[in-house]
């Protein structure tokens, strides 16, 4: 559900920059988790599982800002064109 959601921000062209890039990077760290020793290997599963969460909540929030002018998280102009407004009238 959550590959959707973040699939579903991305423009074509920064889908496939995703695919090479985070993607694999993450499924990286994860993998790289297994090599530190736990004693308890209940401990290990969580601590990866923690670790997987954090790191898919990063590509998540990175892919929903991407474009911030754009989707549910957005900003809008308003203050942009007010600052500009001031500007233009103070001769800036």
């Amino acid at each position: 559900m959550v590959g959707n959601a973040i699939l579903s921000f991305l423009a074509p062209r920064q889908l496939a920059e995703c695919k090479l890039i985070c993607f694999p990077e993450t499924l990286i760290c994860i993998v790289v988790t297994w090599f530190f020793h736990m004693e308890s290997l209940k401990v290990h599963i969580w601590m990866t599982v923690f670790i997987a969460s954090l790191l898919g909540l990063v590509v998540f929030m990175v892919a929903s800002v991407d474009n911030p002018y754009r989707g549910k998280i957005s900003v809008s102009p308003a203050p942009f064109e007010r600052v500009h407004g001031q500007m233009t009238k103070s001769g800036m």
